[in-house]
């Protein structure tokens, strides 16, 4: 009798620890999905701000429930051919099924796992999946320098915005952007032009801005393609927080 009441007690404690780590899966997945995500930067597109090597940063980003301002540093997708996988079809313009949630929760669970293995072999650092790329498109990591109702000119590489589509068009005075902007000859630079921001819109461009792919070059993006701001930096085992 001792004996089978030993043998419930095990399996209750089983079953809480069980039920304990599924809802903490659950919770973890739910708080990365929708709240909070990071990832590691790749490329050089907004150098000296974020690196890319030597070392990498990782970035730590919000979902995007408040309006986003000029200087915002955002994070959103981009197709990487519009004629097979239009704008419109992205991920951030869709809404999460449950087996993208369920996917989730196998990261989290692997990640848990990986980190149990990590602990035990001392190997130390931390496992990250980040599972809401897509097959055509790419995620891209800016920084917003229009909004909605903006016109942004470029011309003989100096910026210029004309706030709210009113007044005069003022020269912007950057000092985050990696050196002087130069007027594109081939490759890479900053090119003439001029770009009026819709409501529902957000002009972008890299702070290294010689050496960036951006709205001057693809348009202003929507606000659907946006996945969220980033809040943290974490470089060298240390995390700076941006205003």
């Amino acid at each position: 009798m001792a004996v089978n009441n030993k043998i419930k007690t095990i399996l209750k404690t089983i079953g809480f620890v069980l039920i304990v780590f599924v809802l903490a899966v659950m919770l973890v997945a739910t708080y990365d999905l929708f709240i909070i995500s990071s990832m590691n930067i790749s490329g050089d597109s907004m150098e000296p701000t974020l690196h890319g090597r030597n070392p990498v940063d990782r970035v730590m980003f919000r979902e995007s429930f408040y309006t986003l301002e000029r200087g915002d540093i955002i994070i959103f997708y981009r197709s990487e051919n519009e004629e097979l996988y239009p704008i419109a079809d992205c991920p951030g313009n869709k809404n999460l099924s449950i087996g993208d949630f369920f996917a989730k929760c196998g990261d989290v669970t692997s990640d848990l796992l990986n980190v149990f293995i990590r602990v035990f072999n001392k190997n130390g650092g931390l496992p990250h999946h980040f599972s809401r790329s897509r097959e055509g498109y790419k995620i891209l990591i800016k920084r917003v320098i229009g909004v909605g109702g903006d016109v942004i000119r470029i011309q003989d590489a100096k910026l210029y915005i004309q706030y709210g589509g009113e007044g005069e068009f003022v020269l912007q005075n950057e000092d985050y952007i990696n050196g002087a902007m130069q007027k594109r000859e081939t490759g890479y630079g900053v090119k003439d032009g001029e770009w009026v921001v819709a409501e529902d819109e957000f002009f972008v461009l890299g702070d290294n801005r010689n050496n960036s792919i951006d709205s001057e070059d693809f348009g202003p993006i929507k606000d659907y393609q946006i996945l969220g701001n980033v809040f943290v930096i974490q470089r060298d085992g240390s995390a700076i927080r941006l205003e």
